[in-house]
């Protein structure tokens, strides 16, 4: 259940409701900062730059269920440096967080944006044009349960994820080591 503040419960009901949505992409050069209306926000200490019309986020599904869904998110008129970090930079399994805010009469943000959802991006299209348009697409963290774990407590899988780490240099051995538990019975 997500709990809303005053200010944004308000926002909701008034008669002009100004929705805004907040994309947040981790990237390998940090993160990157987004937002649905037609102008820069900042929000706290983040600046979000503004994509208009262009950009859009599938419907987010919700159940009562343990069960992660996934979603699609279009982003278009971006700024070049956004385009150079999608061709360079590797974005699979990296963080996404999508967040619902409403803009008041002058266009400022109303109290926090709520979190909406948070998962990993899976794919990324690039398509260049007069402007250019990112389409991704994101799985929630629920989706990574339901695959299988091939890790293997190996010196070489070790060795993948900690390169130089000694700890398990060993683990073959053990497998066929004898080991005498208790006390050792003397011959009578």
């Amino acid at each position: 259940m997500r709990t809303l503040t005053a200010a944004t419960q308000t926002a909701i009901e008034a008669d002009v409701v100004r929705p805004v949505v907040f994309v947040e992409l981790q990237l390998d050069g940090g993160w990157i900062y987004a937002n649905s209306s037609d102008r820069n926000l900042t929000v706290g200490r983040f600046f979000y730059f503004g994509i208009g019309a262009a950009g859009g986020v599938s419907a987010i599904e919700e159940s009562g269920e343990l069960q992660g869904s996934g979603i699609r998110v279009t982003l278009s008129g971006i700024p070049p440096a956004f385009v150079t970090a999608v061709l360079t930079e590797s974005y699979q399994g990296r963080p996404i967080n999508i967040r619902q805010g409403f803009l008041d009469d002058a266009y400022s943000v109303i109290a926090s944006p709520v979190l909406q959802f948070s998962g990993l991006i899976d794919q990324m299209a690039l398509t260049l044009g007069q402007t250019a348009t990112i389409t991704l697409s994101a799985e929630h963290k629920l989706v990574r349960w339901e695959r299988p774990n091939v890790r293997r407590y190996t010196d070489a899988d070790q060795q993948k994820l900690f390169p130089g780490d000694p700890g398990l240099q060993f683990i073959s051995q053990v497998v066929e080591k004898e080991i005498l538990w208790g006390r050792k019975e003397s011959a009578v």
